[in-house]
């Protein structure tokens, strides 16, 4: 991705983003779980760094892209830093919780794994998640080739049959959550396939405004789905 589109789709991971990152969260972390410190790997704009804000008492997130952290969520608990999983900046033995909030597909290594290890402390708790909002109906009301829009990512990417982990859960489950067509549109634009494919569409001048009023001629409020993917370990 170009840093014009990194950029584009960055203002709109920032601007609204489905609420699941607290309810995901919910699956794998028991009520009465506090950690001190917490670490969120590949934590984008924000959002699942205050969502782990709820489980710790001091949260680092680590982001290689500066166009995301320019636009991340500011709160007192929280650290930013401009990095990769591969070179943590943080001292050993200094991290309770770890999450990967739909990073661990462009995270996961070797690298990454003796990092984790050098930082977490012992029995540190590590959760992979991810969401996958169904859109496809949508696309196609939207003249949108599918096609085109295929990708070699993968939602269940996860640590289990990996010996420096020990597997405490890996569910999937689907939820459902009600959207605006403005809030729709953040949802669409966040993806850089969807980004890419909607300015071949409706040009680059106003290519939200454009996308926001298609989406209220087929109608005002969207009952969505989404796949949730979650995955729990402890670091050995």
């Amino acid at each position: 991705m170009n840093e014009k589109y990194d950029r584009a789709t960055a203002i709109h991971y920032s601007a609204y983003c489905p609420p699941l990152h607290d309810l995901i969260l919910k699956y794998v972390l028991l009520e009465n779980e506090i950690f001190s410190v917490g670490l969120d790997v590949g934590c984008g704009t924000g959002y699942s760094a205050i969502a782990l804000t709820e489980y710790c008492s001091q949260v680092h997130g680590i982001e290689p892209s500066n166009s995301m952290l320019l636009e991340a969520i500011q709160d007192k608990k929280i650290t930013y830093h401009q990095g990769s999983g591969e070179a943590i900046p943080l001292s050993n033995s200094t991290v309770d919780l770890v999450t990967f909030a739909g990073s661990l597909f462009y995270a996961k290594s070797l690298a990454l794994i003796q990092e984790l290890k050098r930082v977490c402390r012992s029995q540190a708790i590590v959760v992979a998640y991810d969401f996958e909002v169904l859109l496809d109906d949508i696309l196609v009301q939207c003249d949108i080739d599918l096609e085109k829009l295929l990708s070699s990512y993968n939602h269940q990417v996860n640590f289990s049959n990996n010996s420096d982990f020990s597997e405490i859960v890996v569910d999937r489950q689907q939820v459902e959550f009600e959207a605006t067509a403005s809030e729709l549109a953040h949802i669409m634009l966040s993806s850089s396939y969807n980004y890419d494919a909607f300015v071949q569409k409706f040009g680059s001048l106003d290519t939200f405004s454009i996308l926001i009023n298609e989406l209220n001629k087929i109608q005002k409020q969207y009952d969505l789905k989404a796949n949730i993917y979650f995955s729990k370990y402890q670091i050995k």
